[in-house]
């Protein structure tokens, strides 16, 4: 390595800022910006590292089969959905694992019980993935579980558009999780999805839907206070917004 220049001092190189999973002198790492506040590069709009969006939010080695804590785990599912990855969901759910499901709307269909990765997999990537693209899905919660947590439950907001219209549709709902250990290794046992809104929109909405509101959302743990306030101005986003504010107020007391 050679010496800093007489009476200079050595200068170490800017560390790259992960924004929208690129950074900004090219050589991202899928991690949060790591730099303090009064040193983040111009135009990172990605929180510090040690904000309490950054340690929710970051893509970090959380992701892959050695971390195996229960929020790691459904940031995998929901990467493995959104990206329409299957491969990902060995990483988060067990072999034996149930999926119910509970669908009180007529815009969408699932079947109400699925048992076994394989099937689980089909039902929530592989199938789904062949309908919709540009998913956008959110746990909302103040908080996500606890590194030993055996349940967690939450609100969710989904938006997304049809591949074959190119509609767009949003919903809400609810997951419980339950996670387990086997031979060492933590997975979901089971998920229950309950599905309380999902809303067809039309294709000029799409803008004002994906690029205004959702992509500039914390993800993919947000809040219902966040999404409310930040949502576009459109009808036919009532009952996503007032299922979205029951729940907030419901747990605010």
């Amino acid at each position: 390595m050679q010496a800093a220049a007489a009476g200079g001092s050595h200068r170490m190189p800017r560390q790259p800022c992960w924004r929208e999973g690129r950074a900004a002198d090219g050589a991202g790492d899928g991690l949060p910006c790591r730099q303090p506040l009064d040193q983040k590069p111009r135009g990172c709009l990605w929180p510090a590292a040690g904000t309490r969006k950054a340690r929710m939010n970051a893509t970090t080695a959380a992701t892959l089969p050695g971390a195996l804590d229960p929020q790691a785990l459904i940031r995998t599912y929901i990467r493995a959905k959104d990206e329409n990855r299957p491969h990902l969901m060995a990483q988060a759910f067990a072999a034996d694992a149930t999926l119910e499901m509970t669908v009180k709307s007529a815009a969408i269909a699932f079947p109400a019980r699925s048992e076994g990765l394989a099937a689980i997999s089909d039902v929530l990537v592989r199938s789904f993935g062949r309908s919709y693209d540009n998913v956008y899905t959110f746990c909302l919660a103040e908080a996500p579980p606890a590194a030993d947590a055996q349940r967690y439950g939450c609100d969710w907001l989904v938006g997304m558009t049809d591949k074959a219209g190119g509609g767009v549709r949003v919903g809400c709902g609810s997951y419980a999780w339950a996670f387990s250990a086997q031979a060492g290794a933590r997975r979901v046992q089971a998920l229950t999805i309950v599905i309380e809104a999902m809303e067809v929109l039309p294709p000029d909405t799409a803008p004002a839907v994906l690029d205004s509101w959702l992509s500039r959302l914390p993800y993919p743990w947000s809040t219902a206070a966040q999404v409310c306030a930040q949502a576009p101005a459109l009808a036919q986003l009532a009952p996503v917004l007032a299922y979205l504010r029951s729940g907030a107020a419901d747990r605010s007391h």
